[in-house]
């Protein structure tokens, strides 16, 4: 099943486009938005249902919630100085390596455990091990 939208795709690797809305309830500020979201895939009409394509965009809002929030409320990451080369990416690995040991050893208050080992390099080899 071809669209109008997606048949006028002149993109490489893009077979599909789409096209979602959603509204935003905000609790505490008691106001509720109204967002429109378009995506691309690589996965044409026919790989990837309506349902596969919210089932990917809310996994892929799983991650920015709960990696990429996490790496910038303990790190500042986002305020990063550091741009050029392979250093950037290399931070994040560095970061996703402390996240994961933190995980494997049941540890939700992240900032709380990177403050107690901040400054005392044997401290933390100790607690990883």
């Amino acid at each position: 099943m071809r669209t109008a939208l997606n048949d006028s795709l002149t993109f490489s690797h893009v077979d599909q486009a789409f096209r979602l809305e959603r509204t935003v309830t905000h609790v505490k500020r008691q106001q509720v938005t109204h967002e429109v979201v378009v995506g691309l895939t690589s996965r044409g009409p026919d790989q990837a249902t309506p349902q596969d394509l919210l089932r990917f965009v809310r996994g892929h809002s799983t991650i920015e919630n709960d990696v990429h929030w996490v790496r910038d409320t303990a790190w500042r990451e986002d305020a990063s100085k550091v741009r050029t080369g392979a250093a950037p990416r290399i931070m994040a690995s560095l970061r996703n390596a402390v996240l994961g040991v933190l995980a494997l050893k049941g540890q939700r208050k992240i900032t709380e455990n990177l403050r107690r080992v901040a400054w005392k390099a044997d401290r933390a080899i100790v607690w990883v091990m």
